[in-house]
């Protein structure tokens, strides 16, 4: 077959370009070269003729009045545009399955939820309080609300479910409570920085979790307002909350992990939902983020957040993933840190002359410089602090404790817990305790779960008398 011949036989079947036509027919050893020059001489003869891009093929047949050929390049331009319309469909498919359902979901909800009715915070009616220059830090991590353990898969040593869950949720808020105000009380403390690192949504994804009852919709909408409810209540107490949350890989909507849009994930919604839930409490502040990690100052000082499923180890507990996670974190920001110095030093001077004009004799602009002084972890189950350098990574519990995955693992087996601790404005983290909210200490259920009624059809009794 000639050149020629195979150009024809092409553009019988679809209008191509002349770099599509010069591909295919360069599969039979003939040269690009020789294609094009070959597709120039049919177009001059009348045999094809170029819309857009593409070439598409004359029918010799049809009469060759400048109607036919007006005809003709209609029917080609129409061709053309069902291929692009075509096209536009399958960029919008991908982009309403990963760029933009999150921000539907939250429109949609945000459109339809009331939210919670405001609590007034009681922080000037405790007695004796004194402000102080502390702020306490609750590591809020893997509740898996929707997850089902069965007590004789595990040998008997726990027990999780919804019913569980919520009542595990409203003994680690009363803990908080008790610590802030029973045991430490002489701290004086007014601010609550809460880290969401991930895993609050159950979506499924291991087969181990396949026998989770609910679904990932129960469990955000489920889950998620009882934790809500359980920062209504912190609320009464603290002059000022901020919640900063970070994804999991059990909320994730894809069946292997992912690098880019790493917020496709049901935790990006879940911490959106509350937002929307608690959107009239004005003591209470969301700070989301579509990166799997933040760096967030507290009192002057950086925590680097991020969940840690892409920490991987080895025989045990990943000690050293860890401390190579950390360094590797360290270079991320350090070139970021090199970037704002030097965006420091060009703006100086100008900086500088523009305050002494508009700004009070008591302020003074600052550019933050990127860095962090902790790192913050989840996802292994298990509380941990790791030294690294002259910093500490701390790794927050579970509210699940032990799953039959974890106790296949032995190492990721745990008793429940969170992680508290104080920043000093001064000399950083002053103490930590990781918090057991043991679901038998409960005298009275006052959060309740109920997939029967509607949300906000329960009375959930959210006030706590403070142990004097």
């Amino acid at each position: 077959m000639t050149i020629k011949e195979h150009i024809l036989s092409l553009l019988k079947e679809a209008p191509m370009s002349s770099g599509q036509l010069s591909k295919k027919i360069a599969k039979t050893g003939k040269s690009k070269s020789a294609v094009r020059r070959e597709i120039s001489i049919l177009a001059r003869e009348g045999l094809v003729t170029k819309i857009d891009k593409d070439y598409q093929l004359i029918d010799s047949q049809e009469e060759t009045t400048p109607q036919a050929k007006t005809r003709q390049i209609q029917d080609g331009k129409i061709l053309i545009l069902e291929k692009k319309v075509k096209n536009l469909k399958k960029e919008l498919e991908v982009a309403l399955q990963h760029s933009y359902m999150e921000d539907a979901i939250i429109n949609a909800v945000e459109k339809n939820m009331q939210g919670y009715k405001p609590v007034h915070p009681q922080w000037y009616d405790i007695p004796d309080a004194k402000p102080g220059s502390e702020v306490l830090i609750l590591n809020l991590a893997d509740p898996h609300f929707y997850l089902t353990v069965i007590p004789d898969t595990v040998g008997g040593i726990n027990e999780y479910n919804p019913h569980i869950a919520t009542l595990r949720i409203q003994r680690l808020i009363e803990k908080v409570l008790e610590f802030a105000f029973t045991h430490n009380k002489e701290r004086g403390y007014r601010r609550l920085a809460i880290f969401g690192l991930g895993d609050f949504i159950e979506f499924g994804i291991h087969d181990t979790f396949n026998n989770t009852p609910g679904t990932a919709t129960d469990s955000l909408f489920l889950g998620i307002h009882v934790i809500a409810a359980g920062i209504l209540e912190l609320a009464r107490y603290f002059e000022r909350i901020d919640f900063h949350g970070v994804p999991g890989n059990h909320g994730r909507m894809t069946d292997k992990p992912t690098f880019n849009m790493r917020y496709n994930n049901f935790d990006y919604i879940a911490y959106n939902v509350m937002a929307i839930e608690l959107k009239q409490q004005p003591n209470v502040f969301f700070h989301t983020t579509k990166s799997f990690f933040q760096i967030v100052d507290v009192n002057g000082w950086k925590f680097f957040l991020q969940h840690g499923e892409n920490i991987r180890g080895w025989s045990g507990y990943p000690y050293y993933g860890m401390d190579r996670d950390a360094k590797a974190s360290e270079k991320l920001v350090y070139d970021r840190k090199k970037e704002e110095k030097r965006l420091t030093e060009y703006l100086k001077s100008f900086m500088t002359e523009w305050a002494s004009a508009n700004c009070p004799s008591d302020m003074s602009p600052e550019i933050s410089i990127a860095g962090y002084d902790y790192m913050m972890l989840a996802h292994f189950h298990v509380p941990a602090v790791v030294p690294f350098g002259s910093r500490n990574i701390f790794v927050t519990g579970s509210t699940t404790g032990v799953t039959e995955f974890s106790a296949s693992k032995k190492y990721m087996a745990c008793r429940p817990s969170q992680k508290l601790l104080s920043v000093d404005e001064n000399y950083g983290i002053s103490w930590e305790s990781d918090i057991y909210p043991d679901e038998d200490e409960i005298s009275e259920q006052r959060y309740f779960y109920d997939p029967s009624k509607e949300f906000y059809e329960q009375d959930l009794d959210l006030s706590i008398p403070l142990p004097s």
